[in-house]
């Protein structure tokens, strides 16, 4: 990450996230976005990231949680389903046919997913 441009790093994650060949443009606007990221502010969100956790403080977290993710994420759906154990009042919705990137790839399912949950959020609210 240290050694190439951030074009070329957006290059490579745009061909990672959206390999079909009908996501051209979203692999396009991938690499134009990346490029324009502030590179010693890119590094530092990595340097903050290493050893950073919240896990051993979910069972605190007690309003309505929703875990959104992608089949085919880097990090394995039983992760999110661990987190899901540990959050008291949490559900966990993975969205088939996705990498990282499902708000972009898959827009229309990511919405209709949180509307869903702010809608029964909201009602639940109202009971109480």
């Amino acid at each position: 990450m240290r050694v190439l441009s951030l074009a070329t790093i957006g290059k490579a994650l745009g061909s990672k996230l959206f390999p079909k060949p009908e996501q051209a443009d979203l692999r396009q606007k991938m690499a134009e976005r990346w490029a324009k990221n502030d590179k010693r502010a890119y590094l530092a969100s990595f340097d903050a990231i290493v050893g950073w956790g919240v896990q051993e403080r979910l069972s605190r977290v007690t309003c309505p949680t929703l875990i959104i993710s992608a089949d085919r994420d880097y990090t394995p759906v039983a992760l999110k389903e661990t987190y899901v154990k540990l959050l008291p009042n949490a559900r966990l919705v993975v969205i088939a046919d996705s990498r990282h990137a499902t708000p972009l790839d898959q827009p229309e399912r990511f919405n209709q997913t949180l509307l869903e949950f702010l809608a029964a959020a909201d009602i639940q609210s109202q009971d109480h």
